[in-house]
This record gives structure tokens, C-alpha cells and sequence, in this order.
């Protein structure tokens, strides 16, 4: 019968044989309440199945029963990649923004395309708002004047002229009119 081993995400620091390396390891196995020590240009590891040694260049794997043991650096590159650092957080607020202020200028140029007016009222340089006119009513965002593109200046004219001006709508009244074009899409 075959079987596959299961996806997991394992800890694993390479040994370099150096002082502040072998430091390093050992206290960290230690905070896990493991065992190791050095000795003659070797760390020795106590495992589950006895004492094994790591030489350098070997990563020191905690696996999931907080046991650690040493792999031989190829066995490592085959058996493991690397896992994205859980402290980089994609989903840090100035990275929601700034992918929701992309998505709104996608929808923006999509909007021009269905021939719905599109406009940007600039009483504010730094944070410009983008308008959409659209079936269901106007929508609007403020999007940092560093993240709008270079070539949308005739919609600033369209402001200028006077020609397009906010209707007052509120937050909740923006999601209504977005869940209706939604709808009106669906169906």
C-alpha cells in the first residue's frame, strides 16, 4: 500500500557548526524542553529513538510533537521549502487599502467602458475622490493621489467644468447601490 506523507509546516534551523550557532540550537531545543549538547565538532540530539548526531550544515528539525532531530542538508531541500514568514502579514491595513484602491480604479476603467461618466473631484490633492455614476446611483472613494494613474486627467476635467457633483450619499447607501448592481449582474 502507498502512502503519502501529510503537508505540515515544520520548524527547522541549519546548524552551522559555528559557537553562536550550536548557542543557538541548543537553547532553542532546550525551550522545548529537549535535550542536546555538543561535543568533538558534533551536536548530538537526544530524539525519540535515541541520541543522533548533527554535523554541520545539517538542519534541526522540531517536528510536530515538539521532538527535534537533524537532517542531512539534501535530504532537507528535497523534503522541504520554505514557508512565507507568518510575521509578514499581507493583510496589514495599508496592504487592504491599497488593494482595495486598485480594485476601485479596475472597476473605475471597466465603468468608463460600459459608457457609465467617471470623474474625480481634486479639492484635495493629496486625496482626490473618485466618482462613479452608475445605473444605480453614483459611488464614490478618496484614493491617495500617489496611487492614481497618470493618464486619467480628463476625468479631473469633467470636475472642473462643474458638470458632475457629489449626490450626498452615505456609506450605507454606497453598499446599497453596489449589492443592487451586484444583483442586476447576477441576474
Amino acid at each position: 500500500m502507498l502512502y503519502r506523507k501529510q503537508a505540515l509546516v515544520v520548524e527547522a534551523r541549519q546548524w552551522t557548526g559555528k559557537a553562536d550557532s550550536t548557542l543557538e540550537i541548543v537553547e532553542w531545543i532546550e525551550s522545548y524542553s529537549g535535550r542536546a549538547f555538543y561535543s568533538e565538532n558534533a551536536l548530538f540530539i537526544f530524539t525519540f529513538e535515541g541520541t543522533m548526531q548533527a554535523n554541520a550544515g545539517d538542519f534541526i528539525i522540531r517536528g510536530i510533537a515538539d521532538e527535534f532531530y537533524p537532517c542531512k542538508p539534501e535530504i532537507f531541500e528535497k523534503s522541504y521549502q520554505p514557508e512565507p514568514d507568518p510575521s509578514f502579514q499581507s493583510g496589514t491595513l495599508d496592504d487592504a487599502y491599497f488593494d482595495r484602491n486598485q480594485v476601485v480604479l479596475l472597476l473605475s476603467y471597466l465603468a468608463a467602458d460600459f459608457g457609465w461618466d467617471v470623474w474625480v473631484n481634486n479639492d484635495d490633492p493629496e486625496w482626490p475622490i473618485l466618482f462613479i455614476e452608475t445605473p444605480v446611483g453614483q459611488l464614490s472613494w478618496h484614493i491617495p493621489a500617489k496611487e492614481m494613474p497618470k493618464g486619467i486627467t480628463n476625468w479631473y476635467d469633467l470636475w472642473k467644468d462643474g458638470e458632475k457633483v457629489w449626490d450626498g450619499h452615505t456609506l450605507e447607501e454606497k453598499r446599497a447601490r453596489i449589492s443592487r448592481l451586484i444583483d442586476e449582474f447576477e441576474s
